[in-house]
C-alpha cells in the first residue's frame, strides 16, 4: 500500500512539472507576442505620426490654396507688371521711358543688346533717333544723310531680330520704325534734307491696330527727315499723311505683334493721344504674355 501512494505522489509531482512547465511556456509565449505587439504599435504609430505631419490640415490645404493662388495671380498677364526693353540710352528718349512707367510699365533703357536677356522681358521699344547707314539697306548715302552710328543700327537690328525670333511685341517710334523696316529687308526715303515737323493729319486703315483706338485719323506730332521707302515683307502700310499719300506714317508685320509709328506718340505734346497710342501698344502686350 505504501509503495502504490509513493507511485501515486511522484505521477501526481510529474503531473505538476508538467502543467508548470506548460504554463510557463505559455507564459513566456504570450510576453513575447506583448513585446512584439507593443513594438509593432510604437513603430506603426510612429509611421503614422510622421504621415499625419506630411497630410495637411483643411486649413493649411486652404491657406497653400491661397498662397498657389496668390502666385498664380502675381504672375497673371492683367496683375503682372510688364517689363519692357529698350535698346537706346538717349537722355532725350527718356521721355518714351516715361509716358510707359506712367501707364504702369517698367521700362529698362541698355545702349547694348545681350540676347540672353530677351527671357527677361516681355517686348522691346526702339525709339526716335539719327539717321540709319543707308548701306545696311544697299543704298549709297546721299547729300542729306548725315549723324548716322552703325554700330548702333546693328545693335538694335540684332534687338528687333531676336525679339521677332521669339514673338514678342515690337514697338518702334519715329527711327524705330525705320530701322524696323529695314531689318526686315526695305528700305527709305532718305528725303532732301528737310524736316517733316510739327502737327499733321494721320489718315488710319481699318487694318490698322491701332484703328479702334483712333478711327480713321489721328492729329500726330512729327519730327523727321526720312520715312519707310519700300516696305519690308511680310508687313503693310496702315497709315499715311493726309496730305501725301506717299509718306507712311505706320507700318504693320502680317501676322507678328510688330509695329511702327513713324510720328512721336512720346512726345509731350502728345498728351492724351500718345497715351491712348501706347496703352494700344500694352494692349498687345498683354495678349503675348
Amino acid at each position: 500500500m505504501k509503495s502504490s501512494n509513493k507511485k501515486k505522489l511522484v505521477l501526481i509531482a510529474a503531473l505538476l512539472c508538467m502543467v508548470l512547465v506548460l504554463s510557463w511556456g505559455i507564459v513566456v509565449i504570450s510576453l513575447n507576442n506583448n513585446i512584439q505587439n507593443r513594438n509593432t504599435t510604437e513603430v506603426m504609430g510612429s509611421v503614422i505620426k510622421t504621415g499625419a505631419e506630411n497630410i495637411l490640415s483643411p486649413g493649411k490645404r486652404l491657406a497653400n490654396a491661397e498662397t498657389r493662388k496668390t502666385i498664380k495671380s502675381k504672375l497673371d498677364p492683367e496683375e503682372r507688371q510688364i517689363r519692357i526693353l529698350m535698346v537706346d540710352d538717349r537722355e532725350d528718349n527718356k521721355r518714351v521711358v516715361r509716358r510707359f512707367e506712367k501707364l504702369g510699365c517698367s521700362v529698362t533703357t541698355e545702349a547694348e543688346f545681350d540676347i540672353s536677356s530677351v527671357d527677361k522681358y516681355d517686348a522691346l521699344i526702339i525709339p526716335g533717333g539719327n539717321n540709319i547707314t543707308p548701306s545696311i539697306y544697299g543704298e549709297e548715302r546721299s547729300e542729306f544723310t548725315s549723324d548716322t552710328d552703325l554700330e548702333k543700327d546693328k545693335t538694335q537690328i540684332a534687338a528687333v531680330m531676336a525679339f521677332a525670333d521669339e514673338g514678342k511685341p515690337i514697338f518702334g517710334i519715329c527711327r524705330g520704325c525705320q530701322l524696323i523696316n529695314v531689318a526686315f529687308g526695305g528700305t527709305l526715303n532718305q528725303g532732301n534734307g528737310i524736316y517733316h515737323k510739327g502737327w499733321h493729319d494721320v489718315r488710319i486703315s481699318e487694318d490698322s491696330i491701332f484703328y479702334p483706338a483712333f478711327g480713321t485719323e489721328v492729329d500726330a506730332y512729327h519730327y523727321h527727315k526720312q520715312s519707310v521707302g519700300r516696305i519690308a515683307d511680310g508687313f503693310i502700310a496702315t497709315q499715311w499723311d493726309s496730305e501725301n499719300n506717299l509718306m507712311i506714317e505706320a507700318i504693320e508685320h502680317k501676322t507678328l505683334p510688330i509695329y511702327g509709328l513713324q510720328w512721336h506718340c512720346d512726345a509731350v505734346k502728345m498728351h492724351e493721344t500718345g497715351e491712348k497710342a501706347c496703352q494700344v501698344f500694352i494692349d498687345v502686350i498683354r495678349e503675348y504674355m
